[in-house]
């Protein structure tokens, strides 16, 4: 049977994505810490220090991650909010591809901020278990957010604004293909284990008839001796 089943069942359906909500709400509980106190380090000793003229605007972008990050955070550890890890991850990747589309966009993609946006992206859209969606949202969210903020900062379309376009969205491009092949991956998986905790109980049932039929034939063999 295939995977593809799986979007055919409403049961396995709603199963399969409780299942991949709850295991997202416990990745929240290890990256979203890390991820506010990585953009918190940066603030207090690399922004001013390095950045010094581009301090207060880079600030509000790191707002985005420290905000949605610690809204993040607390629900990771809420239990009833455990069937909603999806939407928290979704709001964890929307708040640093915000951060790094707002940083490009006042540092007229400074190198830095260029390889920053790629690798968030990269993480967020290949590694982090969110559905293709989700992903997909936040980088169209996060390129548009980028192309207002970088014109209304008085840049025009140069070799570097190109360049960002291109570095960044192949890789994101790239990044939402492997996406694609790792959920159906994740998808026959869960569906080949269901189809084994099935027959394991078939043969247990099984195994409890055998063991009824057995008792009643000997109590017959009895009853004829």
């Amino acid at each position: 049977m295939e995977d593809k089943q799986i979007a055919s069942t409403p049961e396995l359906k709603r199963e399969y994505g409780r299942e991949q909500a709850e295991a997202l709400w416990k990745i929240n509980r290890i990256v979203a810490p890390l991820a506010v106190l990585m953009v918190a380090f940066l603030i207090l000793f690399s922004d001013q220090v390095n950045f010094p003229l581009f301090y207060h605007h880079m600030l509000i972008g790191r707002l985005f991650a420290i905000v949605l990050g610690s809204i993040v955070i607390i629900a990771s550890y809420i239990p009833t909010l455990k069937n909603r890890g999806h939407l928290f991850s979704f709001l964890l990747f929307l708040g640093l591809g915000l951060m790094m589309a707002h940083l490009n966009g006042v540092m007229n993609n400074d190198s830095s901020s260029q390889t920053g946006w790629l690798f968030i992206n990269i993480i967020g859209c290949a590694i982090l278990p969110l559905s293709l969606s989700n992903s997909a949202a936040v980088v169209v969210i996060s390129f548009a957010y980028y192309f207002i903020i970088y014109f209304s900062s008085g840049f025009v379309a140069d070799v570097a604004f190109r360049m960002t376009l291109v570095n960044v969205g192949i890789a994101s491009l790239m990044a939402l293909a492997f996406k694609v092949a790792q959920s159906r991956i994740r998808e026959r998986e869960f569906f080949f284990r269901k189809s084994l905790e099935k027959a394991n109980m078939e043969i247990a049932d099984l195994n409890e008839k055998l063991k009824d039929e057995n008792k009643i034939g000997r109590a017959s063999c009895r009853e004829r001796v």
